[in-house]
């Protein structure tokens, strides 16, 4: 079991950081890491549960994994590259550059106040407003947070997707 904790929190510190780094990048590109383009980070990280699925089926499970160990494997790498990558946010942005928080809060604000007709059509002016005032008391911690859970429930199911898709089970290969 323990190789089981081993491996997934060293693939889950590499998929964090693989992630980490799309996201620096996105922000010298001056696009907002903050923002819609999060979703290619989630394939980031679905894109790294194959190969550590399929490195420990083969180092350290003979070349077989079972549908309920594949996914253990991919829940705790889930776990760990989720975990990490809010920590590496949350440091990034509490420590090394508080502006781009800023900077997504004035981007929301923009745009939710571009669609301030459509908006006003569901709800009144009142909610409108809180809305815009609970917006600009985003922290860092709310961030973290999001990337956290949200993160770890939606790549949950590729997780099921790549545990099926990587087993290989041992099947009696006589015949009867």
């Amino acid at each position: 079991m323990l190789k089981f904790f081993t491996y997934s929190f060293l693939a889950g510190t590499i998929s964090a950081f693989i992630c980490f780094l799309f996201f620096i990048t996105e922000f010298a590109l001056n696009v907002n890491p903050l923002g819609a383009s999060k979703a290619f980070g989630y394939v980031i990280m679905f894109a790294m549960f194959f190969p550590a699925l399929w490195y420990f089926r083969e180092k350290h499970l003979g070349g077989k994994i079972h549908f309920p160990q594949g996914f253990l494997f991919g829940s705790l790498v889930n776990f760990f590259a989720c975990l990490f990558y809010s920590f590496l946010i949350g440091f990034y942005l509490a420590q090394i550059n508080p502006q781009v928080l800023e900077n997504h809060k004035q981007e929301s604000k923009m745009f939710i106040t571009s669609m301030k007709e459509d908006y006003l059509k569901t709800m009144n002016v009142n909610d409108f407003e809180q809305g815009l005032v609970s917006l600009q008391q985003i922290s860092v911690g709310d961030i973290m947070w999001d990337e956290l859970y949200k993160r770890f429930f939606i790549l949950l199911i590729f997780v099921v997707i790549a545990a099926f898709i990587m087993r290989r089970t041992h099947y009696n290969e006589e015949k009867i």
